[in-house]
């Protein structure tokens, strides 16, 4: 087995774990991405990409990952008996936000 040295270990490859790898390495450093699962894999629960994480991707150059997925602006939380709350994403520093819903599977 051959061993490798790297600057940095990033430990969960999930949608922050891949930025922060991806950052690291275009700053240069030699990086390990390592996780327990087998990719791609499906998560329906981090599909969710929020407001502060399409700033992030769009501020790195990574906008085109949004192309062919529509924006929400409008969240939803349905309760208990029918109960049903619907609220907008707020602004992010007076600018209007929105986040997207992109399978992990068509990251990969």
């Amino acid at each position: 087995m051959a061993s490798e040295v790297f600057d940095i270990a990033v430990i969960g490859a999930g949608p922050a774990g891949a930025f922060a790898a991806f950052q690291a390495a275009g700053r240069g450093f030699t990086v390990a991405l390592v996780d327990r699962a087998v990719f791609p894999r499906d998560k329906t629960c981090g599909d969710g990409i929020g407001p502060a994480a399409v700033k992030a991707l769009q501020g790195a150059g990574l906008s085109g990952v949004f192309d062919g997925y529509a924006p929400v602006d409008t969240v939803t939380v349905f309760g208990r008996n029918g109960a049903r709350s619907d609220s907008p994403i707020p602004d992010i520093g007076g600018q209007p936000a929105s986040g997207f819903i992109i399978p992990r599977a068509a990251w990969s």
